[in-house]
């Protein structure tokens, strides 16, 4: 191989290819080896083998989120206004579940079990349960409504009351289950919480009334749990229980004085505040003889507050009401648990290289911190589409012989990298096997984030496509590579020179290298060179994935340049043989494509990389005038 300084007119030879399209032969004002005939090649983009890869993490939606569903709030639990403004207009209301829809069924969660009621149209429109706050409605400002319209044993009497259970969860939490998986496997207990079980209350027929006049009116304090509301004799099939309460009362105003979004309410907030007086269920029990209820045989149960433990703290993602219906994936994406913890990440990576020295590594990084972490993980290292062997619990490998490729299995579990920081997973080239610390700009990365922002339809499982380029540390200026740029040459008699403009620069650790190549047999190639700058200085350019000076602009490498002589005409040719006899038996390479390609540095010289940016067809047309005839026909 001959890399020569050139004293040619690259003007003059860019003129001419504005005029020219490739092979035509033109004549040069300038004079090389004897030749001033030309023809054009012209290089263009032809981005081919990048670094790739691709990614995935399975990311259980984040239950450990406090609120992970987004259902607390200051408010009692569904409290809105009346859908059908049948009977209370407008004003807000705790309304139940079956909300438009004259039937109800429970899910199966919680022990005891329910048997669930059907509610029933009542005459207010489509409503079935309703609670009634205070001031709402026709009733006075003192006057709390418990109204339940449903279907019945006849001769059966029902008491509803409110109730303020604890839950003995086992195995996942029942409503989070039920809300990501529709069912619940082993269900939760709820109980009184010792000390706390002191029923009281009205155990009689309901009676409405708009005030506090009516005796049946209740005037409790806050130990008394349950909270006997009324009750009824169902006949015909129905049974109905309106009842009101008045709070108001020797001991009430501090009873009902718990939720501060709704005056003197009997319902908490749905957030974290303790239950220490409030309810946390409304519910109706088939009744004993004497009225009093038979606490193990609910038939229905609207949770209107959350639940807690038996110590009295509420449960993270327990808040009212019990859920009806999965949360779908797109509802999940805009939910505080989205972006969740993941335990596990798999990453395949291709079109690598073995390294003469060093070892890649994977990393995980927090670019708002600038923290970074190596991984430990099981590797698949590939031959194309073929595994070929495996490394278990490897921080760093190498590739041996043609494999191209690896493939990562990292679960977090037991792991001390086990955090859920980390928004970037990285490959890079160490120099030195066996490094602990990774550099602000590391070689030969390929990237992702590694936990997305919110992804409604997939908040479970993220997967996409590995960037290749230059990566920051700090992630605020990493740099995706694309190929781009052109060039523009062609031949002196057996030289070939060509002139590049506007090539991006190579990524960190990378570098451009010119190639020859025979396209029906990859085994055929000479490394014709790194790119130089243009005339008069040509600067190497060996070092343009760092350099900061001209023909370097920013991310583009202006201008550039490359020479190669073979030392023959037979590397041009089409044909393998010389004109004239005997044919030249010397001729061991014809070379018919010419590329750019990008190197990593310190690569193999005699191996083209993978990585094509610019592509171009050498083939010299038999016979061609510039040749001399030196090129049979």
């Amino acid at each position: 191989m001959r890399l020569q300084r050139l004293v040619i007119s690259w003007g003059a030879l860019a003129t001419l290819a504005v005029a020219c399209t490739h092979d035509d032969p033109v004549t040069s004002p300038v004079s090389q080896n004897g030749e001033d005939t030309i023809a054009i090649i012209t290089l263009s983009a032809a981005p081919a083998g990048f670094l790739s890869g691709a990614f995935s993490s399975v990311a259980p939606f984040d239950t450990s989120v406090a609120d992970a569903f987004g259902r607390s709030s200051t408010n009692p639990a569904s409290f809105m206004p009346e859908p059908s403004q049948a009977c209370y207009g407008s004003a807000p209301l705790i309304y139940e579940p079956g909300k438009n829809v004259s039937t109800f069924a429970s899910p199966t969660m919680f022990l005891p079990k329910v048997t669930p009621v059907t509610l029933r149209n009542a005459g207010c429109g489509q409503a079935t349960g309703y609670i009634v706050p205070v001031t709402q409605g026709a009733n006075g400002p003192n006057v709390w409504e418990f109204w339940h319209d449903f279907v019945a044993t006849s001769g059966v009497r029902y008491v509803a009351g409110l109730a303020r259970y604890a839950l003995v969860q086992r195995g996942a939490l029942d409503p989070a289950e039920f809300m990501l998986n529709g069912s619940v496997t082993t269900k939760d207990t709820l109980v009184f919480k010792a000390g706390d079980f002191n029923p009281g209350g009205y155990k009689g027929d309901a009676v409405y009334s708009g005030s506090c006049a009516a005796s049946q009116h209740l005037s409790a304090t806050g130990h008394t749990n349950p909270l006997l509301l009324a009750g009824t004799v169902a006949a015909g099939g129905t049974a109905d229980i309106d009842q009101t309460v008045c709070a108001t009362g020797t001991g009430a105003d501090t009873f009902w004085a718990q939720a501060p979004a709704v005056a003197k309410s009997p319902v908490p907030p749905n957030n974290a505040t303790r239950l220490d007086s409030a309810y946390n269920f409304m519910v109706i029990w088939v009744a004993l003889a004497d009225s009093t209820p038979d606490y193990t045989k609910p038939v229905f149960r609207f949770q209107i507050g959350p639940l807690t433990d038996v110590s009295g703290n509420v449960i993270n993602n327990a808040f009212a009401p019990i859920p009806l219906a999965v949360v779908t994936p797109a509802q999940q994406g805009a939910l505080p648990g989205a972006p969740p913890r993941p335990d596990s990440v798999k990453a395949t990576f291709t079109n690598l290289r073995p390294l003469a020295s060093g070892a890649y590594q994977v990393w995980f990084l927090n670019t708002q911190t600038a923290g970074n972490g190596r991984i430990t993980a099981r590797v698949i290292r590939t031959q194309g589409a073929a595994n070929k062997d495996t490394l278990n619990g490897v921080a760093e490998f190498n590739l041996v012989g043609a494999q191209d490729g690896a493939k990562i299995d990292f679960a977090f579990k037991g792991q001390p990298i086990a955090t859920p920081s980390w928004d970037r997973i990285a490959l890079v080239v160490q120099p030195t096997a066996g490094a602990t610390t990774l550099a602000s700009k590391p070689s030969e990365p390929l990237w992702a984030k590694f936990v997305s922002p919110k992804l409604p339809g997939q908040p479970g499982f993220f997967a996409g496509n590995l960037s290749f380029g230059s990566f920051d540390n700090g992630a605020a200026d990493s740099a995706v590579f694309g190929a781009g740029g052109s060039g523009t040459g062609g031949f002196f008699g057996t030289q070939l020179v060509q002139a590049l403009s506007r090539l991006a620069r190579p990524p960190v650790g990378f570098q451009y290298q010119a190639w020859l190549l025979n396209s029906g047999n990859p085994a055929v190639h000479v490394n014709a060179g790194l790119l130089r700058g243009p005339a008069p200085e040509y600067v190497s350019l060996a070092d343009a994935d760092t350099m900061s000076t001209a023909p370097l602009s920013g991310v583009e490498l202006t201008q550039a340049t490359f020479s190669f002589d073979p030392g023959n005409y037979a590397a041009w040719c089409k044909l393998g043989t010389i004109a004239g006899t005997p044919p030249d038996t010397s001729i061991t390479a014809i070379y018919d494509l010419l590329q750019i390609r990008l190197g990593a540095k310190g690569g193999d010289p005699n191996t083209p990389p993978a990585t094509v940016v610019l592509s171009a067809p050498l083939g010299v047309p038999v016979g061609a005038t510039h040749n001399k005839g030196k090129c049979a026909p």
